[in-house]
């Protein structure tokens, strides 16, 4: 009991200092982190560096890995909505649209499926137990990997869900300035696909999610191939 009350401490206090005060912590993610052996940071800066997608498709901010005691990986992720993202979808009613929603929910896990295939093997070495956090970009630094690994995860379909169970009508629509809370796990994988799921939340609350997540790998040079055929 301990050490668990200890996981869930060092878990609120990377939280609270990579979300900030509107990073309200969803009851479900409590529950998640008192079977954890391992949590690393990630950056805004390493983020960028990991997902293949260019500036003007990059959503990201920072990111926390959580590997359980099973060994598996989920994503705690956020993306703090911006004016310019919800500007047209409804006459003189701004919000996000599940479109925009869909690729920074999908970029979460497809940084998901880059740490499952570039970085397990190494984060599996290092010591477990409620004290060890880690930043991921010592980690990758000190190992001196190519940030983005050699294949490309691609998003082939998913299937978006509002999940808000809020009577008050507005809750369920995402505004500009909302701070997002995206927590992605993998359900299963083969030699060249992955399955995953996310959970969004808003204020603490679930509002949509994201399930039948499917990526498969192509190798890193094939958009530059088709280029030229």
């Amino acid at each position: 009991m301990i050490e668990q009350e200890k996981t869930l401490e060092i878990f609120k206090k990377i939280f609270a200092e990579h979300f900030g005060e509107k990073g309200t912590i969803p009851d479900d993610l409590i529950d998640c982190d008192l079977q954890l052996k391992k949590i690393v940071n990630c950056d805004q800066a390493t983020v960028k560096d990991i997902v293949w997608e260019q500036k003007e498709n990059y959503y990201l901010n920072k990111a926390i890995v959580l590997i359980t005691q099973d060994n598996r990986f989920e994503i705690v992720a956020d993306y703090l909505v911006k004016q310019e993202k919800c500007n047209g979808h409804f006459e003189n009613f701004p919000m996000l649209p599940f479109a925009i929603l869909s690729q920074i929910v999908t970029q979460v896990c497809e940084l998901l499926v880059l740490f499952e295939m570039n970085y397990k093997p190494i984060l599996n070495q290092l010591p477990s137990g409620p004290a060890y956090s880690y930043n991921s970009n010592l980690i990758i630094e000190e190992c001196g990997l190519n940030l983005k690994g050699d294949k490309i995860p691609l998003c082939q379909g998913a299937h978006l869900k509002a999940v808000s169970k809020s009577k008050n009508m507005k809750d369920g629509f995402i505004l500009p300035n909302d701070l997002l809370i995206i927590k992605a796990g993998l359900k299963e994988r083969t030699s060249k696909q992955f399955y995953t799921e996310a959970m969004v939340y808003k204020n603490g609350q679930p509002i949509v999610s994201l399930t039948d997540v499917v990526h498969i790998t192509l190798p890193a040079g094939i958009f530059e191939r088709l280029n030229r055929s």
